[in-house]
């Protein structure tokens, strides 16, 4: 049986885990990971949010959420950290989506592409261990190379994924940077940055974003205020969660959530907005989702959900 719910986002919360991932960062520049409707949290008041308070880089998952961003007024730079479609790239182009190139596959079809539709600027994700996306060290030079000298490719960022980052300590980490520094010294001369830290390695590895004046990192779960390295002791009142669950909600440690007693089967609760309707000023807004009541589950157990058909 299905309840509509809500939760509260804190657009503050959001500020001020900016500017604590700004101070951990030092020289190096976040790039604000969206996808997924922001982790939930509504993508267009994210976003908006971020830009106001500075950010100049954005990441996503998919193209319809870039495409979304740019309707919604987002000027920075859009990354897309999924793999395009051939087809897709020609509104890459049109509304300046950066596209990462994480196969031999995708290399060449930015290269035909580029001439016929216009500029692209390029990130090049290599697979330093993880197994999910990215290019093998030892095809990297030549796929970069390759890319360097199509015209209206501009290659921008060399990045890969650290699987364990969040485990401080783990030798398969420091197995991934030297895989990536030993690439770095080979092709780096061919970009503007290089981005490997995400919120784990935020907290556990500064070498991963320290290293140089051209580093990014891109940073999700840390802006939301989820850590994930609870045990860190540096984390401690570093980072606020941005969604709470007012107590209409009546959300309990067993995860069982009541529905609010003032929204009616199939409608958001009173009072909620959708997050693409929040004003760009708004501080705190609701978003609405249908919630599973289950008795006594574990967070092992309880059942996954998608966000409501209202928008």
């Amino acid at each position: 049986m299905l309840h509509p719910a809500f939760v509260e986002i804190h657009l503050g919360h959001l500020r001020h885990n900016l500017e604590q991932v700004r101070r951990r960062l030092g020289p190096a520049e976040p790039i604000a990971v969206v996808k997924a409707d922001a982790y939930g949290h509504g993508l267009v008041p994210v976003a908006r949010t971020l830009q106001e308070a500075g950010m100049r880089h954005f990441a996503v998952a998919r193209l319809s959420e870039a495409v979304e961003l740019r309707e919604a007024g987002i000027t920075g730079s859009i990354l897309l950290l999924g793999a395009a479609f051939p087809e897709d790239l020609a509104a890459c182009v049109a509304h300046e989506v950066e596209v990462t190139v994480s196969s031999p596959l995708l290399a060449e079809a930015v290269c035909a592409a580029a001439p016929r539709y216009g500029p692209l600027r390029v990130h090049v994700k290599v697979d330093t261990g993880m197994g999910r996306l990215g290019i093998w060290p030892e095809e990297a030079p030549e796929i970069i190379r390759r890319l360097e000298q199509t015209p209206g490719v501009t290659l921008v960022g060399l990045c890969t994924h650290l699987a364990t980052a969040e485990q401080p300590g783990d030798p398969f980490v420091q197995e991934q940077l030297e895989r990536f520094e030993q690439l770095w010294r080979q092709v780096g001369d061919a970009f503007a940055v290089r981005h490997v830290a995400n919120s784990g390695a935020l907290f556990t590895l500064p070498s991963s974003y320290w290293s140089d004046s051209r580093q990014q990192a891109r940073i999700g779960a840390a802006l939301y205020g989820y850590l994930p390295v609870p045990s860190c002791p540096a984390q401690t009142n570093c980072v606020r969660s941005c969604a709470s669950w007012p107590a209409s909600c009546r959300f309990a440690p067993c995860r069982l959530a009541l529905p609010s007693p003032t929204a009616a089967p199939g409608r958001p609760p009173a009072g909620a907005v959708s997050p693409s309707s929040a004003p760009a000023t708004a501080t705190a807004f609701r978003v609405g989702c249908p919630i599973a009541v289950r008795w006594g589950c574990t967070g092992a157990d309880f059942p996954s959900w998608e966000p409501s058909a209202w928008t």
